[in-house]
């Protein structure tokens, strides 16, 4: 289990990192127009605009949805073995159950 919380942290930084990527791709794409058209950077994006654009919303697409369930099964987890303890008569916290009278 505690490897987990590293792969969730590790798949929400890989949103990040490509949601920055797209937004840096989508600003470059704007500057481009606003230049040279026969420029290297300017013939490339003509060439691969799409599928880098199509590429980078597959990755957030997928990176985010593998980050929330991750996180979403170590939450249901540990509420699992909360539960669990509550069960068995004792509590998560050290302290003693109360006894009914």
């Amino acid at each position: 289990m505690s490897s987990e919380p590293r792969m969730s942290k590790l798949l929400f930084q890989l949103v990040v990192l490509s949601s920055t990527a797209f937004v840096v791709t989508i600003l470059a794409m704007v500057a481009v127009t606003l230049g040279e058209s026969n420029a290297p950077i300017s013939r490339l994006f003509d060439r691969h605009s799409g599928t880098l654009i199509v590429s980078e919303v597959v990755l957030i697409l997928v990176s985010g949805v593998l980050a929330l369930a991750v996180d979403r099964r170590q939450s249901l987890r540990g509420r699992s073995v909360t539960h669990k303890h509550e069960d068995a008569g004792t509590r998560t916290d050290g302290a003693a159950e109360p006894q009914p009278e």
